[in-house]
């Protein structure tokens, strides 16, 4: 598609008629542009949303779990804190 893109720009800008932006925009309107079919398209469509949709479930299920770690994590510092052993831990906070 680049080379396309390229060749198209080479094409234009060596041609005579690119000083005259009538003739430009004629040689642009009548320029074929592929485009993939409606079937692929909706395909494609149907793919990033269901991929969209299975993304979203994971960042949940994944902050859900940053969230259950930083409770243990303060369970486990207040439990430390009330036996008096809090001086021979060391504390680290996760990172969300």
């Amino acid at each position: 598609m680049l080379n396309y893109i390229v060749s198209l720009y080479s094409t234009i800008n060596n041609s005579k008629a690119s000083h005259n932006i009538p003739n430009i925009n004629n040689y642009l309107n009548n320029l074929p542009i592929p485009v993939p079919c409606t079937e692929r398209t909706t395909n494609y469509c149907s793919k990033l949303e269901t991929m969209k949709t299975e993304t979203q479930k994971l960042e949940a299920i994944y902050q859900q779990k940053i969230n259950d770690l930083e409770e243990l994590r303060k369970s486990i510092f207040a439990k430390k804190a009330l036996s008096g052993k809090l001086s021979k831990i060391r504390i680290c906070r996760i990172q969300g």
